[in-house]
């Protein structure tokens, strides 16, 4: 995907495409999250990796940019 962000493909074919909602990316294979350049991009959290943390698992609690 642009800005070396992941992505998946259904068949060997198919263009990679992001599976997160608008305005996210898929981050570390598992998680949709804002994309950053630094911590101004995520008021109240931080930037790391590429991304506005804190991360965690869906399941768990809500990611406060989605």
């Amino acid at each position: 995907m642009p800005d070396d962000f992941g992505g998946f493909r259904c068949k060997p074919s198919d263009p990679c495409r992001n599976t997160c909602k608008k305005g996210l990316v898929l981050f570390g294979g598992t998680h949709c999250a804002k994309p950053c350049k630094n911590a101004a991009d995520c008021p109240g959290g931080s930037c790391d990796n590429g991304v506005c943390g804190p991360l965690c698992p869906s399941e768990g609690c809500p990611y406060r940019w989605e």
